[in-house]
């Protein structure tokens, strides 16, 4: 399991010091978090099973479309 990518799929509880009404968009929220993996590893760290299996599922089906992309198809 990718936990960075599985992390970027999915909309955190953001239990890090972002707010919600802050103005952080969440392409931005999402450079921060690539940048400290420990923010990911807590992010992870709160999802059930069930969560991790449907975040494994949306990188698998965001790594196809990519390929398919990257093949020429749009």
């Amino acid at each position: 399991m990718n936990t960075i990518s599985t992390a970027s799929l999915l909309i955190p509880k953001r239990p890090f010091a972002i707010k919600r009404n802050s103005l952080v968009k969440p392409r931005e929220e999402l450079e921060i978090m690539r940048q400290c993996p420990a923010l990911v590893e807590r992010e992870v760290a709160t999802l059930t099973d069930d969560q991790k299996k449907v975040a494994d599922a949306r990188t698998l089906l965001a790594q196809e479309v990519e390929k398919l992309r990257a093949a020429g198809m749009s």
